[in-house]
């Protein structure tokens, strides 16, 4: 194997191996000192030239990379489980610190986007980022979701936000929800995050249903971020079509079948109905003004089709979502002759028959 000579002047590419948790302060500090050394001086030339904060030169680069990520020059990371986790304390500390910063969003970039153009040492802070969302709700420095989904509205590339908020998701499922049990609530951690990060609220609602199987765990939080920004969460599908049309076709059809299977649980029929109640709103608002006037927005209907699946049982919840589309003029027609089709129960009768008569 060949030498490689470092000139004495030249910085080396890589760090000894770390062999204590106790030394990863020792050079993650001063690293994180350049990122808002780097970060500030970036913000002041724009205000004055007009360009934007930039933190991903090089050099700085290079330092994280070695000082902060202590990864090996074949881009694997030198350090063992205690260390990793001590990392994620110290930038979780590091955010909670510059929580009120106006660079904090450039200290992010920095730190985790640095390396956009090169797969394997990118790769590996999203990894990073990753724990330190799940590590974040329980430090708590919420604030990280907020740094975390304007990046993913920064994507310009909609399959890589998909992929990106998918994988968010599903960590904070897997961590959170899965977990669950009659003595472990989990999904608690979750909760604040309604008052804190609206944004993420949208994703987590759009992509949650999707990526594992409803639970109640998983439809407490769904409740908690429905009914407290529901009108927010539907400007933002309006205004991001991928994920305004995701939600519209794939997401509703999980989550009105859902209410209507579970609605018959007196346990959890609070809950339950708090959804469907929400759920109804969507529908009626989904059409019409809300959808046009906007050079981009999202375009697909709601799909509410399970609702006239011969195979779901009626209930109220059932009920009171089909009266929520037919109240949408251009639904009438069509959930009228849906309706002929079905053998609607005495008990519901009633209550749909003023949609069947419009047109029979």
């Amino acid at each position: 194997m060949a030498r490689v000579v470092v000139h004495p002047t030249e910085r080396p590419t890589s760090t000894p191996t770390i062999s204590s948790a106790h030394q990863l302060p020792q050079t993650a500090h001063p690293a994180l000192t350049q990122v808002l050394k780097s970060a500030r001086i970036t913000a002041h030339r724009g205000r004055h030239s007009g360009g934007s904060v930039g933190t991903k030169t090089p050099e700085l680069q290079l330092l994280l990379d070695n000082d902060l990520f202590c990864l090996h020059t074949d881009r694997r990371t030198k350090l063992n489980h205690i260390q990793q986790l001590s990392l994620l304390h110290l930038l979780a500390q590091f955010f909670l610190e510059r929580a009120e910063d106006n660079n904090k969003y450039a200290y992010f970039e920095a730190i985790f986007l640095g390396r956009e153009g090169e797969p394997i040492v990118h790769d590996h802070r999203i990894s990073v980022l990753m724990q330190l969302a799940s590590f974040s709700l329980q430090f708590p420095v919420l604030q990280v979701f907020n740094n975390i989904s304007q990046w993913i509205s920064k994507i310009s590339v909609v399959k890589q936000s998909r992929y990106y908020s998918e994988l968010l998701v599903d960590m904070l499922i897997d961590n959170f929800i899965k977990t669950c049990d009659r003595s472990r609530r989990m999904y608690e951690y979750l909760l604040p995050l309604e008052a804190t990060c609206a944004e993420f609220t949208a994703i987590f609602t759009a992509f949650g249903p999707l990526v594992a199987p409803m639970s109640f765990p998983l439809a407490i939080v769904l409740q908690n971020y429905l009914s407290t920004n529901l009108s927010y969460i539907m400007r933002h599908y309006r205004d991001t079509p991928y994920l305004g049309d995701e939600f519209s076709t794939k997401t509703m059809p999980v989550l009105l079948k859902f209410v209507v299977e579970e609605s018959a649980n007196p346990a959890r029929e609070t809950i339950i109905t708090s959804i469907a109640v929400s759920l109804a709103k969507v529908i009626e608002k989904w059409s019409g003004k809300f959808l046009t006037g906007r050079a981009t927005c999202a375009k697909q209907p709601i799909n509410f089709d399970v609702l006239f699946s011969k195979e779901l049982k009626w209930n109220r919840n059932r009920c009171n979502l089909i009266c929520a589309a037919a109240n949408v003029d251009s639904n009438k027609k069509n959930i009228s002759e849906r309706l002929s089709d079905l053998d609607v129960p005495t008990d519901f009768a009633p209550s749909l028959a003023f949609v069947r008569k419009q047109f029979f």
